[in-house]
């Protein structure tokens, strides 16, 4: 996977300066080893480029912090972020030890980020006398830091050449205790180099994103980089005076100049078709690397006569691993020649040949093959394949299928093509129902074998190839069909292939139910639309908002969901659930982007969902915070697979205080599955009690999370086990007794005014007078609990009055006034607005605003005493006669104590109607 920079990582920054620890001196800083930056996106915690360079943190109680970084090897890399007191030049120094190394030295590349720029720094790191020699060794450079936030990058670097056979060796590594920054100067005067880097497409300007500006000519020697943005613009911080300044974007020639900073320098760069391979991601850099792919850092050497261009090659492709290129830019549409030059000496035997999947846009794929050179270090090109690209950016993914064969790439060239293609579109549809077959694998099968792609949104694909007839099978859930198609040079043939399988469709306007409110989202009329009509406005724009329909499976079974939509704004994070099978797949990336709320595209969900036959509930919940909203034509089923055989396990979710337990209701219980972003789920009811059935190839391994609790971790639990989980109040400020913090942003329903803020911390908030939300509170004990709020409310500040509500706990109101705070951005917390009666169990809370309202973060309770005894007259039991004493006794006829039974600190009539809901078995 691809980890990349980001400039703003707040919560890792926060993590990272707990672990920062600062000498006598204030002007040092050590950052620990261990405490590097997790990549994104991947299971490989902390080093890249794949999982064979999987960095290990090892405990020592003689190193700094008590661990330290072992089997930091060759390609590969950490981020660290970090901060320094003051603007200054820092030296860095590495506490470490090798017994590993190049010619005596670990050859190092690190890089920083600052002051929104890259600075770029090659290290020789000498070798220790063996592991167990523990050194430190200050880097000959300096790096120039802003006082605050940076980022840095340390990267095991495989360059070094043998001086006579100048063949490349890889190797080198090093364990790391700790890395060291002290301030060394001032920070040096900078003047900024603004500008542009474009090129000429369709004959008109054209920025090009992502190319690298540097004081130097390529990435491995600059001292100073930045990259450009979206609109082609740049701005990099040098040395005042005159800098040697380089443009450089991939498929594009360099451009160098002298300009004197500071300034203003446009760099115009002419197309020459040749991609770097190991500038992955669009990011022009070398810094990104595709897991499985390794780049060398050559900079310029020759092996074997034989120029390298720019900076290296990709080298040791394993069998399905890819390259992906995002920023492929190119003058105009058309059919290009893409080959590649390359040096290998394996090849897969059966075939005769080396391959690589090439896919464009996301489209069809073609196969790039290669023969045998002499050996390793002799490069040639390969024989050329037709791809279609569009004016302007384009994507292309490189993929090995094999096991058999690798390839050392140096570049990839792209031409317009000179041959005369024709195109074959193929189309496949069910003999069914004449629907589009959406995800058909299609091949070219015969003496032109290959596989060439997957049917997208219309069941369509499109390849160019050469003149000629070709056979053509597509295949999907077991189904499979073949035709000839004759392609013509210069039109396109289509092939026509029908499969026998069966997607359902449900219109989007038959869903059951919504909510958070009912209904959440609009019937709208569309004739162009399926059945005529769509909904609207299903978001999560300003609160989790969700629908959901009913699937009838005709047998149980694996199944494959699209949906068909438009996105009026970006549509966000999401997630569906199928509640009778405890599926639950998160899409955390959202949907793709549409050209607008009429512009309808197909997604299909990358994992098969389970189904059983009959009624199944499907749910599309919309949940991030400002993610904007979808509009929705209609959603398709069809089953894959054969369900599998399952496992099962049960158990409870109960809160503890001491020797007490309660049930906790909306209990989260999952269990991950091998995909990411996919799991099995279920939602305690209020008796906490819990099941859940997966598929048997998968680990039943239990997480639970209830609000207002500390999660317990993972538990294994075997097939048919039962896990009762007891969880501890959260006790966020390790306060005695316990406190649970519970967000309000968990709310289970609000007024249709209300508006809940699901992102980080959170808030319920657009509250006015007569509006209300309702929470759920799950306690282990019976008692009065005194209650806190964090909130703010800037409702006629200032005048003296609180905000009046009233909290219905459990049936009954309670009147609680709380003070405003001095604006709505004065985020205050009162540890004790209220005291109200909560029982054992789940309890149900509406919060109704009376008079003002607030913006509410989060509540706190913690237990007082027990909830005083609704048998007045001392009988034994709740009677309705205990409700005549205790009015009696408000009344002053009758004499005796009318204790406050609700918690809002005064006797009245609230108290008798606790009484007689007690006596009625209401509470």
């Amino acid at each position: 996977m691809i980890t990349r920079l980001y400039l703003q990582r707040t919560s890792a920054l926060l993590a990272t300066l707990a672990c920062l620890a600062l000498s006598a001196n204030a002007q040092t800083v050590r950052v620990e080893a261990e405490n590097f930056v997790p990549p994104t996106g991947t299971a490989t915690v902390g080093s890249g480029p794949n999982s064979a360079g999987i960095v290990s943190v090892d405990s020592s109680g003689a190193r700094s912090g008590g661990k330290y970084i072992g089997y930091f090897v060759y390609w590969d890399w950490l981020e660290y972020d970090f901060t320094v007191p003051e603007d200054g030049t820092y030296s860095i120094t590495f506490s470490y030890t090798s017994d590993w190394a190049l010619n005596g030295f670990i050859p190092t590349v690190i890089s920083f980020y600052t002051s929104g720029q890259q600075v770029i720094s090659k290290a020789d790191i000498p070798k220790t006398a063996n592991w167990g020699d523990w050194q430190t060794f200050t880097l000959p450079q300096t790096v120039a830091l802003k006082a605050g936030y940076n980022r840095m990058r340390v990267a095991m670097r495989p360059d070094a050449m043998d001086a006579i056979t100048q063949a490349v060796t890889i190797g080198g590594g090093m364990n790391t205790d700790y890395i060291e920054f002290f301030k060394t100067g001032p920070y040096p005067a900078l003047s900024a180099v603004s500008g542009t880097v474009t090129t000429t497409v369709g004959g008109s300007p054209a920025p090009l994103e992502g190319a690298l500006v540097s004081v130097g000519a390529d990435y491995n020697s600059a001292s100073y980089v930045a990259r450009t943005n979206s609109a082609g613009a740049y701005t990099l911080y040098v040395p005042a005076g005159s800098q040697s300044i380089t443009a450089f974007a991939n498929g594009f020639a360099k451009s160098t100049v002298t300009v004197t900073a500071p300034g203003t320098q446009n760099f115009t760069l002419a197309f020459n078709g040749r991609f770097e391979a190991e500038l992955l991601d669009g990011t022009n850099n070398g810094f990104d690397r595709s897991e499985g792919f390794q780049a060398e850092y050559t900079t310029e050497t020759k092996i074997d006569n034989q120029p390298r261009s720019n900076f290296g090659q990709l080298v040791e492709v394993g069998q399905g691993k890819f390259a992906t290129y995002k920023h492929v830019v190119v003058p105009a549409a058309g059919v290009y020649d893409l080959s590649m030059n390359y040096a290998s000496g394996v090849i897969n035997d059966s075939l005769g040949y080396g391959r690589y999947n090439v896919t464009v846009n996301g489209g069809s794929s073609s196969e790039l093959r290669w023969g045998l050179t002499s050996d390793n270090l002799t490069y040639q090109d390969c024989d050329p394949i037709f791809v279609t690209l569009n004016q302007g950016a384009n994507t292309i993914k490189v993929q090995q299928p094999d096991t058999t064969s690798w390839a050392n790439v140096d570049y990839f060239t792209l031409v317009p093509t000179t041959r005369n293609p024709g195109t074959l579109r193929v189309v496949v549809t069910s003999s069914t129902t004449s629907l589009p077959v959406i995800g058909a694998s299609v091949k070219i099968t015969g003496t032109n074998s290959q596989d060439i792609g997957i049917t997208g949104a219309d069941g369509s694909l499109s390849i160019p190839v050469a003149a000629g007839s070709y056979d053509i099978q597509a295949s999907r859930s077991g189904a499979s069909a073949s035709t000839t198609a004759n392609v013509t040079a210069g039109s396109t043939t289509t092939a026509n292939i029908q499969l026998a399988i069966t997607a359902v469709l449900v219109e989007a306007e038959d869903f059951v139910a919504s909510g958070p409110n009912t209904p959440s989202v609009d019937i709208v009329e569309n004739p162009t639309a399926s059945g005529g009509k769509t909904i609207s406005n299903l978001s999560g724009q300003d609160r989790p908002e969700w629908a959901e329909w009913i699937l009838n499976a005709t047998q149980d079974g694996m199944y494959q969901v699209s949906i068909t939509y438009a996105s009026v704004q970006y549509p966000g994070a999401h997630t569906l659930n199928v509640w009778n099978t405890f599926y639950r797949q998160e899409v955390p990336d959202g949907l793709p982007l549409t050209a607008d709320g009429n512009d309808y595209q197909t997604f299909t969900y990358p994992y098969n969902i389970p189904l059983k036959a009959g009624e199944n509930r499907l749910r599309l919940t919309f949940g991030a915070y400002g993610a904007g909203a979808i509009n929705m034509d209609f959603l398709t089923y069809e089953r894959i697979s054969a369900y599998p055989t399952v496992k099962s396990c049960s158990g409870s979710v109960k809160g503890k205080d001491g020797g007490y337990v309660g049930a906790i209701q909306n209990a989260d219980v999952w269990i991950a599955t091998n995909e990411m972003y996919e799991f099995y789920h279920t939602r305690t009811p209020s008796s906490g009690a819990w099941t859940i059935s997966i598929p048997s190839t998968i680990g039943l391994i239990v997480n639970v999370d209830a609000e207002g609790y500390t999660s317990p971790g993972p538990k294994v639990v075997f097939a048919n086990g039962i896990y009762n989980a007891e969880l501890s109040f959260n006790n966020p400020n390790l306060l005695t007794p316990a406190v649970m913090q519970v967000n309000a942003k968990t709310a289970v329903a609000v007024h249709p005014d209300i508006r809940i803020n699901t992102s980080e911390p959170g808030e319920v908030w657009n509250g006015s007078p007569g509006k209300w939300f309702e929470m759920i509170i799950s306690v282990p004990r019976t008692g009065i609990y005194k209650v806190g709020m964090g909130y703010s409310s800037g409702w006629n500040s200032g005048d003296g009055q609180p905000v009046k509500s009233v909290w219905t706990v459990n049936g009954s109101p309670v009147n609680v006034d709380f003070a405003k705070t001095a604006n709505w951005a004065d985020y205050q917390y009162f540890d004790n607005i209220a005291s109200l009666p909560l029982n054992a169990g789940a309890n149900v809370i509406r919060i109704t605003y009376v008079e003002a309202s607030a913006n509410v973060q989060y509540f706190t309770f913690v237990r007082t005493g027990d909830i005083p005894s609704t048998d007045i007259d001392g009988s034994g039991k709740t009677e309705l006669k205990d409700a005549v004493v205790y009015n009696r006794r408000l009344a002053g006829v009758d004499t005796g104590a009318t204790p406050d039974l609700n918690g809002d600190s005064v006797s009245n009539t609230l108290d008798v109607a606790r009484i007689i809901k007690v006596a009625a078995g209401l509470q």
